[in-house]
């Protein structure tokens, strides 16, 4: 029995719509494909920009509804060896401190706000909010349960997906977005959002899944999932962040047990 049969979640059911390119636009053909829970998807690489990315795919208020129903029951039932989420806390914990270190050197003056997109219940920015001594702390994310247990943590909660937000209000010293951008609509208008939210002299530090990579370690079977609309590589994220008003200064790769993880690259960036 495959994930997608143990769950109540029927992406079959679901109304799809064609899209374009979200990054340069460009129409593109698409083919079927099987994701790792078991469902069916439509497949497209951009024969312009490179990126690759769900199409057909479901609407803005489809995802939102995804997020905070199903995305977490699909998951863990995939995850069977980790239904409790403790590995994932644990290894969400390492990550923080090692972008903490990273970053710690490059900062350019105290970090008094900090913003986590897709933040979930606010593990990774609690803890960088205690390594940079941050007072403030924000996260962003669309399932209302994680928010309201990052609250509990002591954050300001936002509910909702980043690119549906009215625009931001409030600005940031450090915007983190950390195994996020994979899981965007419309990427453009959230790193656009992001940059409204970046503070005079702020920082962004954003990483994905570099799927060209990741595919030299995993099989295509275990690459495409219907809560990742998007597939990157280093070079349309580039792309992508100078559309929108960013200045990439450093790319890094993730780290595990001291080793780099080549298909985890992170970009530290400032606003143009």
């Amino acid at each position: 029995m495959t994930v997608a049969t143990a769950t109540l979640f029927d992406y079959a059911a679901e109304p799809v719509t064609a899209t374009q390119c979200p990054v340069c636009g460009r129409d593109n053909p698409s083919r079927p494909a099987t994701d790792r829970y078991g469902f069916v998807v439509g497949l497209s690489a951009c024969a312009s920009c490179g990126l690759r990315y769900l199409n057909p795919r479901m609407s803005a208020d489809q995802y939102t509804c995804f997020y905070q129903t199903a995305y977490r029951p699909l998951v863990n039932a995939y995850c069977a060896t980790d239904t409790t989420g403790q590995r994932a806390v644990a290894a969400a914990t390492t990550r923080a401190l090692s972008i903490a270190e990273r970053l710690q050197s490059r900062l350019r003056s105290p970090v008094t706000t900090l913003l986590d997109v897709g933040g979930g219940p606010g593990t990774v920015a609690l803890v960088l909010a205690q390594a940079f001594r941050c007072p403030s702390v924000t996260v962003i994310d669309p399932n209302p349960a994680d928010i309201a247990q990052a609250e509990a943590g002591g954050c300001r909660g936002i509910v909702g997906a980043i690119e549906t937000l009215p625009p931001p209000t409030d600005t940031y010293d450090l915007i983190v977005c950390l195994q996020t951008a994979d899981h965007w609509r419309d990427p453009l208008a959230a790193l656009r959002w992001m940059r409204q939210a970046c503070a005079p002299g702020g920082m962004l530090w954003i990483d994905i899944v570099d799927v060209p990579a990741c595919a030299k370690v995993y099989p295509c079977a275990c690459l495409w999932k219907i809560d990742h609309p998007l597939y990157w590589s280093t070079g349309t994220l580039f792309l992508a962040l100078q559309y929108t008003g960013w200045r990439a200064l450093e790319f890094a790769y993730a780290t595990h047990k001291g080793q780099a993880v080549q298909y985890r690259p992170g970009f530290w960036c400032e606003g143009v």
